[in-house]
């Protein structure tokens, strides 16, 4: 691909005369640059990438995308553009051949229940026939085989090497946690959302936040991403009613929208719960019918998770039937209040609880042997 093909209809605040110099690969660390290259200069937390444009050129690079002026080689293509990470996004989904737009993509966001959620709603999925991707926590999927993470949403391009690679190996649908960091550094920039599902919001990241407001305000950033996509089919807001952040999603959601909840206010709601040692029960309400649910995974938090996960598969036309079939076969995810039982007389959880609510239901949890919710 040349130079000049990659950035057509993107915003250029300056350029060098010429751009028609080919470009077999991006890199926006100077250590992955190889030869011919597009090396993006991204001023970081603790160091800036235009201080190693130099090096970039040295190890191949053939163009170079900058946010602020500086000296490059005449023999060097380069442009400049008002955010590297947004170009760096946009880039790398053009490069890629926008990969997303061949997959149902579901972006799943907040505090706490991303990663439960995603593992619900890819059974629900792998169970209508699809083969299915997990982008996560725990670690990302590609139908059977799994890979190792870094970072809870990768770095923009190693996202969209990733959306790739599912689309190449024929995966329809894609569940994907989106981190407030990633909304907030442009990772997600360039993807195509099919659904966003919003969880809660609780204190956490408060270290990058400015408070919880700008916190929520990031999670909101993916809702309103869906206003922006193709309108020729339609999209949806998956948003949980209970939670104190529900307004603010909602305001941002201008698509079709599904609440969930235990309120009678919810469209997805659960009445007549039942939480034991063994798992939860429950009675779903939605728009496309009503029926009982028993799930091997316990907790009232998995009463929610199961309610978003159902709630978006019934606005993508699942059945009902089908989806609670597929997650009563779910007996539970890795490293989220899994059971470990090794013929020991007590207890062993292993849970990634961190934050304070979140310790909190995870100890009244093991202290109470039966709650029940009318």
């Amino acid at each position: 691909m040349l130079f000049s093909e990659l950035i057509e209809e993107q915003k250029i605040l300056a350029k060098s005369k010429d751009l028609q110099v080919p470009v077999r690969g991006l890199a926006y660390d100077s250590r992955s640059v190889g030869q011919d290259f597009l090396f993006f200069a991204v001023e970081g937390f603790k160091t800036d990438g235009h201080l190693f444009i130099e090096k970039a050129i040295e190890n191949g690079a053939s163009a170079v995308v900058i946010q602020k002026p500086v000296n490059i080689p005449e023999n060097i293509a380069w442009i400049q553009v008002p955010d590297t990470r947004s170009a760096l996004a946009l880039f790398s989904a053009r490069y890629y051949g926008n990969p997303t737009h061949k997959l149902k993509l579901i972006g799943v966001t907040g505090t706490n229940g991303k990663t439960t959620t995603t593992h619900l709603l890819a059974a629900i999925y792998r169970s209508a026939g699809d083969k299915t991707g997990i982008i996560g926590t725990i670690s990302n999927w590609i139908g059977d085989l799994e890979l190792p993470v870094d970072k809870t949403t990768p770095e923009s391009l190693e996202l969209q090497q990733l959306f790739s690679g599912m689309a190449q190996e024929g995966v329809k649908t894609v569940v994907m946690e989106v981190s407030s960091h990633a909304l907030a550094l442009r990772r997600v920039v360039g993807c195509r959302f099919k659904t966003a599902l919003f969880t809660n919001i609780s204190q956490d990241h408060l270290d990058f936040h400015q408070d919880m407001d700008d916190y929520l305000r990031t999670k909101a950033m993916l809702f309103k991403m869906l206003s922006l996509e193709d309108k020729s089919e339609p999209r949806f807001a998956i948003v949980n009613y209970d939670d104190p952040g529900a307004r603010e999603i909602l305001a941002a959601s201008q698509v079709d929208v599904v609440t969930y909840g235990l309120g009678e206010k919810a469209m997805v709601r659960a009445t007549e719960v039942e939480v034991t040692s063994k798992g939860v029960s429950f009675l779903i309400i939605t728009p496309w019918g009503e029926s009982r649910v028993a799930l091997k995974l316990t907790g009232l938090f998995n009463v929610y998770n199961a309610l978003a996960a159902l709630a978006a598969g019934g606005a993508d036309g699942l059945t009902l039937e089908a989806m609670i079939e597929s997650l009563q076969s779910v007996s539970g995810v890795r490293g989220r209040f899994e059971k470990v039982d090794r013929g020991q007389d007590y207890t062993v959880v292993v849970d990634y609880a961190h934050t304070p609510d979140v310790v909190i239901s995870r100890l009244l949890l093991l202290t109470t042997r039966v709650l029940k919710i009318p």
